[in-house]
């Protein structure tokens, strides 16, 4: 996304997405998470190469992809300027940062106070998988923490019911 082959077969940036690029990259330094920015692109009618949406991957991997600094890697070589660069080194590197600080960042719907520290601590008596902490609100709002059988909450393979966090 962002570049054009030319009749030569060398690439070239594209008049009409190489400025959705660089909004993309501008928009995740700013702050926006990769969904805003999913969910905007798709908003505006924006497909893939493919034809396809614009999904939460293809942005990751947009975000990752050093050729719109215009840098190409094949195995070992590593050849800077091969492509017209989209966005600046600085940019690139403020958003490599950004990421990586986000990768390390605990879930965005988790609480602070939840620390299920028996998670994979813990076996199922029935099928022997490990056990998860999980949590949930109750009918009136109350919030309610508990451990879970991993084969019954993915594969549902186990009926064990879940445990309360408290008793345990």
């Amino acid at each position: 996304m962002g570049y054009v082959i030319d009749d030569e077969r060398h690439f070239q940036a594209d008049p009409l997405m190489a400025p959705l690029v660089r909004d993309v990259f501008t928009g995740y330094s700013d702050g926006k998470t990769i969904k805003n920015l999913v969910d905007e692109l798709n908003g505006k009618g924006i497909r893939t190469s493919k034809g396809g949406k614009v999904t939460i991957n293809v942005i990751t991997h947009m975000l990752k992809n050093r050729r719109y600094i215009g840098e190409y890697k094949y195995r070992d070589i590593l050849v800077e300027n091969a492509f017209p660069p989209i966005i600046s080194l600085e940019l690139f590197d403020t958003v490599q940062a950004k990421m990586q600080k986000n990768k390390k960042a605990p879930a965005r719907k988790k609480e602070i106070d939840e620390s299920f520290i028996l998670t994979t601590k813990l076996v199922c008596g029935k099928c022997g998988a490990f056990m998860a902490g999980e949590s949930g609100t109750g009918k009136l709002g109350k919030k309610h923490y508990y451990y879970k059988c991993s084969h019954a909450k993915n594969k549902k393979t186990c009926d064990k019911k879940a445990v309360s966090a408290l008793k345990l």
